[in-house]
C-alpha cells in the first residue's frame, strides 16, 4: 500500500484527499471471512484490511502527525448486516488493546452505518473518536442510536489547523459516500490545551450539540470561559431565527487577556463598518456574563442585547438594521456603563444614551 496509490482512489474522494497528507509505503493484508448462513439465510462476507502503517508518514495536525518508523496498527473492516439492507464500515487505528503499537500513539476509531437497501446508500448513525490512550484510563467509545457523534480527548488540539484540513477536503470536489446528513449531531472535546482562532483555551471540557436543524447549543468549562451558548442560524426550521441568526449566552465567567483584546477590538470595528448587505448577516444577541474580565481588569456583570430586523426607511422601502437595545457593564447596583445603538443604512454607527 502506497500513498501514491491512495491518492489515485477516485472512487473514495475523502481517502484520496487524506492521502495528499501522507507519504511512503507499508505492507498490508486482506482477510475475507465468510460466515456460515443459518437455515438457508444469505451469508455476507466480512472483509478486513490490516497494516502496521510502518513506513507511512503523516503531516496531519497533532495528534495524527506520524513519523514513518512509528507502528500504528490499522484495521479497516466492512460487512453487510440485517439481511444485506445495512452496512458497517469500521476504522480502528492504534487500538490500545492491540499489542505492538508505538507508545503514545493516538487511538482513532471511525464506525459508520448506512442503509444500503436503495441506491445511493443513506447515512444512519456513526461515531468518530480520537483519544490519546496513554493519558490514563479511557472508556470504549459507544456507537450512538442515531446521528453522528464526535469525541476528542487529547493533550493538545489545534482547531485552526484542523479547520484548514477540513476546508481542503471540502474544496476537493468529491463529497461523501451517502445521502442524508453526515455532519455531527454531537461533538465532545476534552483537552488541557485548545487553540481556536489563534487563542489558547486551557483545561477545556466542552460539548456542542445540534438538537434540531439550524440550532447549535454548547456547554463549555475552561479557565477563560464557562457557561452555556446557543446559536440559532438563519436557516433554522420553523422560522426560529431571522436574517443573521441569533446568539444567546449565559456565562459564569469570560476572561479576555490583553493578548486577545486587540484582535477583538478590530473585529468589533469591522462589524460597525459593514455595508448594508453585510449588516443583515450580523446576529441578534442575548448575552449575560456574570464575571467579565478585560485585559486583566475585573469589570463585573456584562449584559448585551441586540436585534437584527428590517427597518422602514424614510424614503420608503426596508433595509436591514442591527440595533443594540442593551449594553450594561458593572454590578447591577452600580453600573459602570450602559448604552444603546443602531447600525443601518440610515445610521452608519451611533451610540445613544450613554450612562457613565
Amino acid at each position: 500500500m502506497t500513498a501514491e496509490a491512495l491518492r489515485e482512489a477516485r472512487e473514495w474522494p475523502l481517502l484520496a484527499q487524506l492521502a495528499q497528507r501522507v507519504e511512503g509505503s507499508t505492507p498490508f493484508s486482506v482477510v475475507v471471512d465468510i460466515p456460515k448462513g443459518e437455515a438457508g439465510a444469505a451469508a455476507y462476507p466480512r472483509v478486513e484490511v490490516r497494516s502496521s502503517l510502518q513506513g507511512i508518514s503523516s503531516n496531519l495536525p497533532a495528534p495524527l502527525t506520524k513519523p514513518a518508523d512509528a507502528i500504528w496498527p490499522l484495521s479497516v473492516t466492512y460487512q453487510l448486516e440485517r439481511g444485506g439492507t445495512s452496512d458497517a464500515l469500521v476504522v480502528d487505528l492504534s487500538n490500545p488493546q492491540v499489542a505492538g503499537g508505538t507508545q503514545g500513539a493516538p487511538w482513532l476509531k471511525v464506525d459508520l452505518r448506512h442503509d444500503v437497501s436503495s441506491e445511493p446508500s443513506v447515512f444512519q448513525r456513526g461515531l468518530i473518536s480520537l483519544l490519546q490512550w496513554n493519558q490514563g484510563a479511557l472508556s470504549v467509545p459507544t456507537l450512538p442510536g442515531k446521528g453522528l457523534t464526535v469525541e476528542v480527548d487529547v493533550p493538545h488540539l489545534d482547531l485552526d489547523a484542523w479547520k484548514a484540513v477540513g476546508q481542503s477536503f471540502q474544496t476537493s470536489g468529491g463529497g461523501g459516500f451517502a445521502k442524508g446528513p453526515v455532519g455531527p449531531n454531537l461533538i465532545a472535546v476534552r483537552s488541557p490545551s485548545v487553540v481556536y482562532q489563534q487563542r489558547t483555551l486551557k483545561d477545556v471540557n466542552a460539548t456542542l450539540a445540534q438538537p434540531s436543524p439550524g440550532v447549535w447549543s454548547a456547554q463549555i468549562e475552561s479557565q477563560q470561559v464557562a457557561g452555556k451558548l446557543e446559536w440559532i442560524t438563519d436557516t433554522a426550521a420553523g422560522g426560529a431565527a431571522k436574517a443573521g441568526g441569533r446568539v444567546a449566552a449565559r456565562l459564569q465567567r469570560l476572561s479576555i487577556p490583553a493578548a486577545d483584546a486587540q484582535a477583538l477590538e478590530e473585529q468589533a470595528v469591522e462589524q460597525l463598518l459593514r455595508t448594508e448587505s453585510q449588516v443583515a448577516s450580523v446576529p441578534a444577541l442575548d448575552i449575560v456574563i456574570e464575571q467579565f474580565e478585560w485585559r486583566g481588569l475585573a469589570l463585573g456583570r456584562l449584559e448585551v442585547e441586540a436585534v437584527n430586523r428590517l427597518a422602514v426607511m424614510p424614503g420608503g422601502g426596508q433595509a436591514p438594521e442591527w440595533s443594540l437595545t442593551k449594553f450594561k457593564l458593572g454590578a447591577p447596583e452600580a453600573a459602570l456603563l450602559s448604552a444603546t445603538g443602531v447600525r443601518s443604512e440610515e445610521h452608519t454607527s451611533e451610540l445613544q444614551s450613554p450612562d457613565l
